[in-house]
């Protein structure tokens, strides 16, 4: 029986293509999980007109959440305009959601008639309630893609040249994510990395609040001028 170590799983890693994807989205400012959560995203909406306007699985799950999510709406009207589609695309997605939803519509009208008539004592069918959740399937993707990437983070993180990589990058994972680490035993050296840029962040804030008085010359670092958009994306997610 062969025994692989977490190090040795690691050092395999590194030549796939998730090591890649993280050294890239480390070189960008914020949580590098956020990122590559927003490229899957973007992605999946990207592939669902691009490849699977007809496939019967994706028809399914957009029938059972009534369409999008008001997030997923957007991003998907704006991902038909970017392949330069006139529409086609939602339209064909959607015909048969509308064609559903005005049947029904119809018969809840015909009942609500009929009751109001009160021609007989009992009127068949019944009134029903339809409650739209506010996730849709593409949130559902979403969800398993943010497991897989925080697995693999907490995983990378137990390598110091993943550790270095963080270090020397201007990410730093948000409030979120960082909870989710600490609550599953994330290795501690990372801890300290993150407490750190944490404190220049809080140190470029104090900093820039300072230099307002009007004893100073108002000359602002580039870091100090950004370290409100820094934390406030910090506790909020780049992603959500």
């Amino acid at each position: 029986m062969i025994n692989h170590s977490i190090e040795d799983d690691v050092a395999s890693a590194k030549r796939g293509i998730a090591w890649i994807r993280f050294e890239e989205a480390l070189k960008i400012n914020g949580c590098p999980i956020c990122t590559q959560i927003s490229r899957s995203e973007r992605k999946y909406i990207e592939n669902l007109l691009y490849e699977y306007v007809l496939d019967l699985t994706v028809r399914k799950k957009l029938h059972q959440t009534y369409g999008f999510c008001t997030r997923h709406a957007s991003m998907a009207i704006e991902a038909e305009r970017a392949l330069n589609s006139d529409g086609l695309h939602l339209s064909t997605m959607f015909e048969t959601v509308v064609e559903e939803n005005l049947l029904f519509l119809k018969s809840q009208r015909d009942f609500l008639k009929s009751r109001s008539q009160k021609k007989s004592l009992k009127v068949k069918g019944k009134q029903i309630r339809i409650v739209k959740s506010d996730k849709c399937f593409v949130c559902e993707h979403v969800i398993e893609i943010e497991d897989i990437l925080i697995h693999t983070f907490k995983r990378f993180s137990r390598d110091a040249e993943f550790l270095d990589l963080y270090k020397r990058s201007n990410s730093l994972l948000c409030f979120k994510h960082l909870q989710i680490l600490v609550e599953n035993s994330v290795d501690t050296r990372f801890l300290d990395i993150s407490i750190a840029k944490l404190e220049r962040l809080k140190s470029n804030l104090r900093s820039f609040i300072q230099k307002h008085s009007s004893e100073s010359d108002h000359r602002y670092s580039d870091e100090e001028k950004d370290s409100f958009i820094a934390v406030v994306k910090f506790f909020s997610g780049g992603y959500r």
